[in-house]
C-alpha cells in the first residue's frame, strides 16, 4: 500500500512544473537537484576549489617574485543523496555514469544561476549504499561527483586561418594604398603636363 502512495505522489509531483522549480536548488544536464526532506537528488554539501597558476623566479639575495600566470580550471566536489521512495535509483545511477563515461559537459545551475562561465563535466564519481531493504535492494544512494570546468577544444587550424587572413587583409589594404598613392601620383604629373 504504502509503494502504491510512493507511486502516486511521486507521478503527480513530477508531473507538477511548479514543484520542480520551487524546490529546486540547481541542476546539471537532466539531473535536477532539489531541496527537502528526503527527496530526490539533495545535495548534502557544496564546495568549489578556485585557484590560479602562478610562477616563482627566484633571485640571488633577494626576495622571489610571484608571477600570475592564468586561472585554473575550477573543481566542484557535489555529495548528493538519491532515496529509492523519490527516485529510480538504478536510472539515475546509470545515467550519472553515462555523463562519467562519456564525458558529457553541461552548464552547473546552482542556486538558479549558472557557477562559473564554462561548462562542468563529470571527471568521477564515487557511490555507495547507506541502507538496505531486506531483501538487499538500495534504499538510500550517496554519490559524489567530482566536477571540472570543461572548456571546449579550440581548434588551432581555424585560429591560425584567422591570424592569416587578418595578414591578407592587413597587407591587402597596405598594397591598395601603395597602389593607390602611385596612381595619385601619377594623376598628378599627367595634370601638370608634360612627362618628360
Amino acid at each position: 500500500m504504502d509503494k502504491i502512495i510512493t507511486d502516486i505522489g511521486r507521478d503527480y509531483l513530477n508531473s507538477f512544473p511548479l514543484y520542480n522549480y520551487a524546490s529546486s536548488l540547481g541542476s546539471f544536464g537532466t539531473i535536477v537537484f532539489r531541496v527537502a526532506e528526503n527527496n530526490l537528488l539533495t545535495p548534502t554539501q557544496f564546495s568549489a576549489q578556485i585557484s590560479s597558476r602562478n610562477h616563482k623566479h627566484s633571485r640571488i639575495r633577494a626576495l622571489d617574485i610571484t608571477e600570475f600566470e592564468i586561472r585554473n580550471l575550477r573543481k566542484v566536489t557535489l555529495p548528493i543523496k538519491l532515496v529509492r521512495e523519490f527516485c529510480n535509483l538504478e536510472k539515475t545511477l546509470n545515467t550519472l555514469i553515462r555523463m562519467v563515461e562519456n564525458g558529457e559537459h553541461y552548464p552547473l545551475i546552482i542556486a538558479r544561476k549558472q557557477f562559473g562561465e564554462n561548462n562542468f563535466t563529470i571527471v568521477s564519481m564515487e557511490y555507495n549504499y547507506s541502507e538496505t531493504d531486506g531483501y538487499g535492494q538500495p534504499l538510500v544512494l550517496n554519490v559524489t561527483l567530482n566536477l571540472e570546468e570543461y572548456v571546449p577544444r579550440i581548434s588551432r587550424i581555424t585560429e591560425k586561418k584567422k591570424e592569416e587572413q587578418k595578414k591578407d587583409d592587413k597587407y591587402k589594404v597596405l598594397k591598395d594604398k601603395a597602389i593607390y598613392s602611385a596612381n595619385k601620383e601619377v594623376i598628378s604629373t599627367l595634370q601638370r603636363g608634360r612627362l618628360w
